[in-house]
């Protein structure tokens, strides 16, 4: 599938005992041949459930399918006919690692997301120790496409579950989703304007705070 579009079938999957991997011909409607070329992805698009959310529910009737990316330059380059599949879909770019500090790791889980105004842009990839031992040191994996985001006057704070704004007249409850009342998250906030058309402008060994 191409933006949930059948572009072709399968006539023949066997397994190579040499290489120790299944094998599997295709047929592409003509029309998208232009786009079977070098730097195109093909990835196994399985059903994926969370708290939040349930990604590819049409997989649970039908199965899992092969989905199909094209290279962004696909027209400047040559056709090729062998691609590996992979088990999901590999990042365009790699994601840039941002490391903040913490008092302690209450509330954090490896995997939990990463928010900019509510959208997720990241997430926690490894918590530990600082060389020290006197704080917990988190790494962070932001999406490339999302890199403008940061910058010198970026903020890291520690996802509240629930937040409750109490007057004489009113109490007002408000609830973080689900996914993050369970595993944690991290929301990033900027004192200053941020446009995609910057680039990252920070210190690559700077070090943020994460703020309870």
């Amino acid at each position: 599938l191409f933006n949930g579009h059948g572009i072709g079938h399968l006539t023949n999957i066997k397994y190579d005992s040499e290489k120790k991997s299944f094998v599997a011909k295709a047929i592409i409607n003509p029309q998208f041949n232009e786009m079977i070329t070098d730097g195109a992805q093909f990835w196994v698009e399985k059903t994926a459930i969370s708290f939040s959310k349930i990604e590819n529910i049409g997989n649970i009737i039908g199965g899992n399918y092969i989905a199909f990316l094209p290279d962004d330059n696909f027209i400047n380059k040559p056709q090729s006919s062998r691609f590996l599949v992979h088990d999901s879909q590999q990042p365009i770019m790699p994601p840039i690692t941002i490391k903040l500090q913490a008092d302690n790791a209450t509330g954090l889980t490896t995997g939990a997301p990463v928010n900019y105004q509510g959208i997720q842009i990241g997430k926690i990839d490894q918590i530990d120790f600082s060389d020290n031992g006197q704080h917990i040191d988190v790494l962070i994996n932001i999406e490339n496409k999302y890199q403008y985001l940061i910058n010198e006057n970026s903020h890291f704070y520690l996802l509240s579950g629930i937040n409750i704004d109490a007057t004489i007249s009113r109490i007002n409850i408000q609830t973080a989703p689900i996914q993050n009342l369970v595993s944690g998250g991290i929301s990033l906030y900027n004192t200053t304007p941020v446009s995609k058309t910057n680039v990252a402008t920070y210190n690559k060994n700077k070090v943020f705070h994460l703020y309870p």
